[in-house]
């Protein structure tokens, strides 16, 4: 009977994996939850570990609004992403039209300009942005982004969408002439490109998880034709891409698997200003028996998601062992790791 061993403080699970040339996998999820301290600026293992998740959780109904949690279930992803799940303050609690927040992990920033509320308005028959309205707190969700539908018909009866971002806001049919009087414009953009004429159509920013079905993830999952579905089904059609599961937003998706030890640090997402901390480093060991023999592997950190409401870290490492058609013969699972956050 098959057996998890579980020697670290975290929670753990053994999932059934399968890639596009139909190979099977045990698919080794480890997710240790953190609190964020001060003093000094270091992640201390949390009392409370969070469960994995099975299915994605949305801010609202699914399909209409965005991924507040992604599934921790999938084949190992060869970047890590880095997710924050939060709000936009002004800075000393005072009220403001604008701040920027800032991400940075080690010396890799991007940064996101978030204003209060805005709408277009026509005068002197041109079109021009509102003053953005002051703000203390505004939620950094894909909802606030450039995005979502033009729920106007265009000249063929149609209605658009943005594809890389459904649920936002002030997106703009290419073949309408000009916005209606009062079209909320995005509260999240790039700094270096930021709207100045209504006819700007700018790719969607934002901190968090990109759903399934938005550009540029869809664009991995592959091609679902006749073809695929005479030759290849059930299996992933063959232009399936293995970027599809990494969730992170691009500008947050590493370049190489972080290894611990990197410094995190965020501006303007709490109301002291600066949340500042290091990725504690994870030395593993799985061993994995099957048919009596034991081979070792090492978890790789593959998702960081960073809330700092809760002031809270989950990290997710992941390791697939190949066992194809041996599933079932796999005896036991042990993982076993040396935590250490004080790096």
């Amino acid at each position: 009977m098959l057996e998890v061993i579980n020697h670290t403080p975290f929670k753990a699970e053994l999932i059934p994996g399968l890639d596009k040339h139909g190979d099977d996998f045990a698919v080794i999820v480890v997710k240790g939850t953190f609190h964020v301290q001060d003093n000094p600026p270091q992640l201390r293992l949390a009392e409370a570990q969070l469960p994995i998740i099975h299915s994605s959780e949305h801010y609202g109904q699914a399909g209409k609004s965005s991924i507040c949690y992604e599934s921790d279930v999938a084949l190992p992803k060869q970047a890590t992403d880095i997710v924050l799940n939060g709000h936009a303050y002004a800075p000393q609690n005072r009220a403001a039209a604008y701040v920027d927040v800032s991400l940075q992990v080690d010396d890799r920033i991007n940064s996101r300009r978030v204003f209060g509320n805005r709408y277009w308005t026509k005068s002197a028959n041109n079109w021009h942005m509102t003053p953005a309205e002051k703000f203390q707190r505004l939620p950094l969700t894909y909802e606030n982004a450039y995005g979502g539908f033009d729920l106007r018909p265009d000249p063929t009866g149609e209605q658009t969408f943005n594809a890389y971002n459904p649920v936002g806001k002030g997106h703009l049919s290419h073949r309408k002439k000009e916005p209606d009087e009062g079209l909320a414009l995005p509260n999240i953009e790039n700094p270096d490109k930021l709207i100045q004429h209504w006819q700007d159509r700018p790719r969607p920013v934002g901190f968090g998880f990109i759903s399934a079905h938005w550009q540029p993830r869809l664009g991995f999952a592959g091609t679902y034709d006749a073809d695929w579905e005479k030759n290849r089904l059930p299996l992933l059609p063959d232009d399936f891409d293995h970027r599809f599961y990494n969730t992170a937003h691009p500008d947050f998706i590493s370049e190489k698997i972080l290894m611990g030890g990197e410094i995190i640090r965020i501006k303007n997402v709490t109301e002291a200003g600066e949340l500042a901390f290091t990725l504690p480093i994870l030395a593993s060991s799985v061993a994995v028996k099957m048919h009596g023999e034991s081979k070792l592997f090492q978890l790789m950190l593959d998702t960081v998601l960073i809330e700092p409401n809760a002031r809270r870290v989950c990290l997710t490492w992941r390791v697939a062992v190949p066992c194809t058609r041996k599933f079932l013969y796999i005896d036991s699972v042990t993982i076993s790791g040396k935590l250490q956050t004080n790096v």
